[in-house]
């Protein structure tokens, strides 16, 4: 069984399509993960941080706003469905 962030055998490329950049295939991934030391690990998180494209402030606010506007309108529906309901069966069975 081959490591997880090894490269194949056959050819020079990690599983993800860049250049070899993970251990040989017969180092485990605790030693790769060993090598590196805590400034190394901080450095390299930072980085990838910093590739991320992080949603803007209108981004983040819309989608809660739909769920209220959006959960008040199902509170509306099923009322009025209830009430619907409610009123044709105490019509039907004489209830009220």
């Amino acid at each position: 069984m081959q490591p997880l962030l090894a490269a194949s055998p056959d050819s020079d490329k990690s599983v993800f399509g860049q250049g070899r950049t993970s251990a040989p295939a017969g180092e485990d991934l605790a030693a790769i993960m060993a090598k590196s030391s805590p400034v190394q690990f901080v450095r390299q998180v930072r980085e990838e941080t910093n590739k991320v494209t992080w949603p803007t402030r209108k981004e983040t606010g819309i989608p809660p706003i739909m769920v209220v506007i959006f959960s008040a309108f199902m509170g509306v529906f099923f009322l009025l469905v209830d009430s619907i309901f409610t009123f044709i069966l105490s019509t039907v069975f004489g209830l009220g």
